[in-house]
């Protein structure tokens, strides 16, 4: 009977402390959860208040899911030298890479670059010969597909991303000032050369190189397919539309 009593005695005492163990533990855990959430509650909420946190956070955020290091010094080079590209040009085209070297690629710029001047001559002439104090520089850089949209997002052309995949390029041209311009000349390159100069001229300019293939762009404030493009080559300059214009209202 001795036995028995100190048995059941010895179950009780170890049932309690199992029982007091398990509400410490379940105390612990519930305080530990309402910690985490007011933190995390302080911190959304810092978060809402505070605009640059707001925008750091959505950036944060955007470029953890485009697989971007946000706080790489590479990263961030580059990111500037995509804006800059951007921040300054009418038009450009994404080019599919299929291959190309360094050397055909910059090869490929120059002859865009002839290509883009001849289209701009053509426009000056057909204006009477006009003087501009600027013209368009072409360039081609292959870009980091990811990071290219992330920068584009927000701005006029962030729709050209859908047009990247693969090794992608992207060529397109920025207005800088002319050398040895008269003081009279006031007039810039962007009054007398549309658009369609400029991409008839990139087109034209890639003819030669067949690993560079263009999927599309932007112009004429759209983004546009590769036939598209086509297109809006084709059209007529801005003086010949002035003439058109002119002659309606006249007619």
């Amino acid at each position: 009977m001795l036995r028995s009593a100190t048995v059941k005695t010895l179950a009780v005492a170890a049932t309690g402390i199992r029982y007091a163990s398990t509400k410490a533990a379940t105390a612990a855990a519930t305080t530990a959860a309402a910690t985490t959430t007011s933190a995390t509650t302080t911190a959304a909420t810092q978060t809402a208040s505070d605009p640059l946190s707001q925008y750091n956070a959505s950036r944060l955020q955007r470029n953890e899911q485009r697989m971007i290091k946000p706080y790489n010094a590479t990263t961030k080079y580059w990111a500037r030298v995509y804006e800059r590209a951007v921040a300054n040009t009418p038009c450009m085209l994404v080019l599919q890479n299929t291959g190309i070297s360094s050397q055909d690629l910059s090869k490929a710029r120059i002859d865009l670059q002839q290509a883009v001047d001849r289209s701009i001559a053509q426009s000056l002439a057909a204006a009477g010969g006009a003087k501009v104090k600027t013209t368009y520089r072409v360039k081609i850089m292959m870009v980091k597909n990811a990071l290219f949209a992330s920068v584009l997002k927000g701005t006029l052309y962030q729709n050209v991303s859908v047009l990247m995949a693969g090794t992608s390029c992207v060529a397109f041209v920025e207005e800088v000032a002319k050398e040895d311009v008269p003081a009279d000349v006031t007039e810039s390159v962007r009054d007398h050369v549309n658009d369609a100069a400029v991409v008839s001229g990139l087109l034209n300019g890639l003819v030669k190189h067949r690993r560079l293939i263009c999927v599309g762009g932007f112009a004429e404030n759209a983004l546009l397919t590769e036939s598209m493009l086509k297109e809006v080559a084709k059209m007529p300059s801005l003086l010949q539309l002035r003439a058109n214009l002119a002659g309606a209202l006249a007619g």
